[in-house]
C-alpha cells in the first residue's frame, strides 16, 4: 500500500497555478499531485481497506486544502464601503430657515448643517479641517486672516463658488435688517476680495477663536442678491436650499392637514469638497413634540433620533440600536445674584448653599448618569477642564447639609423652633429670614433638577421659592432685566470655550450673559488675555488661575455638564461624534459614514 500510494504521490500536477496563490500555506498542496487518469487507474488495484484509507487520506487532504484557501483569501481580502443604505432620522421641530443666517430651531440647524458648508469644518482633537477652503493664512498679530476657495468648490446648481459669496454672506450676517444669530460673531471684522477665489479678514484685535466664525455655512450669492434683507426670511430658498454641502434637499413632502413639512428627503451632493457621501439618502422626519417623536421611533417610522431625553434612553433603546454619547461644552449652574438678593451677598451663604446640594443625586436620578459633575465653568473635554476629586464625589449628602449648617451657624444663622427656618438677628428690631428664590425654565431635567436643589436647601433651613417659566418669558422678564435671586440656567461654552461673554464685568449687563453680576479684576485681565492667546501652554495657566478665582468667590453653584446622545442604527459605520456645540454638530462627518461594504483583495483597492 505504501508503494501505491508513493506512486501516486511523485507525479506533478500540470494545471499552472496563479501568482497570488503562490503562498506559504499552498507549497506542500500542490507539489507532487497525480494527474487525474493516474489517479483512476491506481484506485482500481486498491483493497477495500486501501480504497477505505485513500478517500479517507483524500477527504482529509482536501478538506485542509479548502480550508486553507479561504484562510488565505481572507488575508488577501479587505472589507471597503460602498455607496447605499439610507438613515431614517426624526426630530420634534419644524423646519423654517434652512439658511446659515437664520436657522435657529433645532430642525433648521440639522438641515443646514447637512445642506451648506463654511470655508473650515471643525475636526477631531479641536482642530479645524478645510472645506470650501482650500488653504489660510493668519497675520502674525493674529489680525489679518487669508482664506483661498478651493478651484473646484460648486454650488448643488452647478456654479462655482467665489469669494463674492464668502463676502455677500458675512455682509448679510452684520445685516442689522436680517437680524442673523450670527451677527454678533461677525462685529467688528472687515471682509475684502483678493481675487475670484480669495478672501482676506480683518479683525479690529486679536481674537483666538475667530476660526470658528469660519465655519458657518455659505450662502450662493447669485440666488440670494436680488432678495431685500427684510425680505430674507420669507423666501422660498429658506425650504428649497441651494448649498455646497454634502447633501441636497431632492423631496419635500408636506402633510395634507396643515401644510407643514411632514419628512425631507436628502442625497448625496457627488461634487462636496471633501468627497462624495456613502450613504444615499437621508430622511428627516419632523413631529409636534418629543412625545409623537418617541412614539414614531418605538414604531420604526424612524430609526434614529439625537438628545433624547436620558428618561427614555433606556426604553428606546433595541437590539439594533447604537447609543451614541459625547460630552458636550455647556454647563449647568444656579448663578446668584447679589445684586437682587441681600442674602446671597455673602461669600460663606453661596457657599454653603453649593455645598448643600447633591449633585450626584441629580446627575443620578434625573440625567440618568449620562452627564458629569463639575465644579467650576469649564465643561469636560475642554481644556483647562478640572475633575472632582473622588473624596468630594462620594461625600454623603447628610454630611453636605451637616457641613453647610455649620458654615450658617459661624455667621450668626439659627433655626427658628416653630418655622424650622433660619433666622439671623441684624438689629434688637429686625430679623432677617434665610430665603432665596430659584428661577429656571418649564423644561423637563432643569424643573426637575431645580426640585431636587429646592428640597436640599430646605434641609439646610432655607425658604425656598421655585419660580418655573416658559423659555421666552424666561429670558425677557427674567433674565433681560436680572430680576432674580438665583437663577438655575445652562450655558453654551462653546468649541473654544467663549468664558469672556459669561465672566468678563462688561458684560454684566443685557446683551452680555453675565448672569452673576460678577466682577473681579483680576478674572478680567486673565479673560481678556485668554481672547488673544493662542499657545496652548498658556492658555492652561491662564485657565487654572481663573478657576482659581471663580472657586474663591462662588459666583454660582456649579452642577453638572450633560452628555450629548444620539440614536443610531448599529449598521452605520464610521461615525465619528466631536463633543458638539448644538445637536446638529453630529453631522460633521456624515460624508464619512457608511453602511454598505464590498470585500475585494487588497490588489484592487
Amino acid at each position: 500500500m505504501k508503494e501505491k500510494i508513493s506512486i501516486l504521490l511523485k507525479k506533478e500536477f500540470n494545471i499552472p497555478i496563479p501568482g497570488f496563490l503562490r503562498h506559504e500555506k499552498l507549497k506542500f498542496i500542490f507539489q507532487d499531485l497525480p494527474k487525474k487518469d493516474e489517479l483512476l487507474v491506481a484506485t482500481k488495484t486498491f483493497s477495500k481497506k486501501e480504497r477505505l484509507f485513500f478517500w479517507t487520506f483524500a477527504f482529509l487532504f482536501c478538506s485542509t486544502g479548502a480550508f486553507l484557501l479561504w484562510d488565505i483569501n481572507k488575508d488577501l481580502m479587505i472589507e471597503r464601503p460602498v455607496k447605499g443604505g439610507e438613515i431614517v432620522e426624526g426630530v420634534a421641530d419644524m423646519p423654517r430657515f434652512i439658511n446659515p443666517l437664520l436657522a435657529t430651531g433645532m430642525a433648521d440647524a440639522d438641515i443646514t448643517s447637512l445642506v451648506y458648508s463654511g470655508l473650515l469644518r471643525p475636526g477631531p482633537n479641536g482642530e479645524y479641517i478645510n472645506d470650501l477652503a482650500e488653504s489660510y493664512t493668519v497675520s502674525k498679530d493674529g489680525l489679518v486672516y487669508n482664506f483661498k476657495i478651493r478651484e473646484n468648490a460648486t454650488w448643488h446648481d452647478g456654479k462655482p463658488v467665489t469669494a463674492d459669496d464668502v463676502l455677500f454672506t458675512i455682509q448679510k450676517a452684520k445685516d442689522v435688517v436680517l437680524r442673523s444669530p450670527k451677527r454678533a460673531s461677525w462685529e467688528g471684522v472687515t471682509a475684502l476680495v483678493i481675487s475670484e477665489k480669495e478672501i482676506q479678514m480683518t479683525l479690529k484685535q486679536p481674537f483666538q477663536s475667530f476660526l470658528e466664525n469660519a465655519t458657518m455655512g455659505i450662502l450662493p450669492k447669485h440666488k440670494w442678491n436680488n432678495i431685500d434683507s427684510d425680505k430674507f426670511a420669507l423666501s422660498y430658498l429658506n425650504m428649497r436650499a441651494i448649498g455646497s454641502g454634502p447633501y441636497k434637499v431632492k423631496t419635500i413632502s408636506k402633510r395634507t392637514t396643515d401644510d407643514m413639512p411632514e419628512y425631507i428627503e436628502l442625497i448625496p451632493f457627488r461634487e462636496f469638497a471633501l468627497g462624495e457621501p456613502k450613504i444615499s439618502k437621508i430622511t428627516i422626519h419632523f413631529y409636534q413634540n418629543q412625545e409623537e417623536l418617541y412614539t414614531a421611533y418605538k414604531k420604526g417610522t424612524v430609526t434614529s433620533m439625537s438628545s433624547p431625553s436620558p428618561k427614555f434612553v433606556e426604553e428606546l433603546k433595541n437590539s439594533k440600536t447604537n447609543i451614541i454619547q459625547s460630552s458636550l461644552p455647556r454647563i449647568y449652574a444656579i448663578f446668584f445674584n447679589p445684586n437682587e438678593s441681600k442674602l446671597l451677598a455673602d461669600k460663606e451663604v453661596r457657599r454653603a448653599l453649593d455645598m448643600a446640594i447633591d449633585k450626584k443625586g441629580i446627575i443620578d436620578n434625573v440625567l440618568l448618569g449620562y452627564g458629569t459633575i463639575i465644579k467650576g465653568p469649564i465643561p469636560p473635554d475642554s481644556l483647562g477642564f478640572t475633575e472632582t476629586n473622588n473624596a468630594e464625589a462620594s461625600t454623603t449628602p447628610a454630611t453636605k447639609i451637616a457641613e453647610a449648617q455649620k458654615i450658617l451657624a459661624k455667621l450668626g444663622w439659627k433655626k427658628n423652633e416653630k418655622t424650622g427656618i433660619l433666622e439671623k438677628k441684624i438689629s434688637k428690631k429686625e430679623t432677617q429670614v434665610f430665603e432665596v428664590s430659584i428661577s429656571t425654565t418649564d423644561f423637563t431635567e432643569l424643573k426637575t433638577a431645580a426640585g431636587m436643589v429646592k428640597a436640599d436647601w430646605e434641609k439646610l433651613g432655607a425658604k425656598v421659592n421655585l419660580q418655573i417659566f416658559e423659555k421666552g418669558d424666561l429670558d425677557r422678564n427674567v433674565i433681560e432685566p436680572r430680576k432674580y435671586d438665583s437663577l438655575f440656567f445652562g450655558e453654551i461654552v462653546g468649541r473654544d470655550l467663549d468664558l469672556f461673554s459669561f465672566w468678563h464685568s462688561s458684560q454684566k449687563k443685557n446683551p452680555g450673559v453675565n448672569v452673576s453680576m460678577y466682577s473681579n479684576t483680576k478674572v478680567d485681565k486673565i479673560l481678556e488675555s485668554l481672547k488673544a492667546e493662542r499657545d496652548n501652554a498658556k492658555k492652561i495657566k491662564l485657565l487654572k488661575n481663573f478657576q482659581t478665582e471663580i472657586d474663591k468667590d462662588i459666583p454660582a453653584s456649579f452642577i453638572y455638564s450633560p452628555n450629548f446622545i444620539y440614536l443610531l442604527p448599529k449598521e452605520v459605520k464610521n461615525v465619528n461624534i466631536l463633543p458638539p456645540v448644538i445637536a446638529s454638530d453630529r453631522f460633521l462627518n456624515v460624508y464619512e459614514w457608511y453602511i454598505n461594504t464590498e470585500k475585494i483583495w487588497k490588489i484592487f483597492q
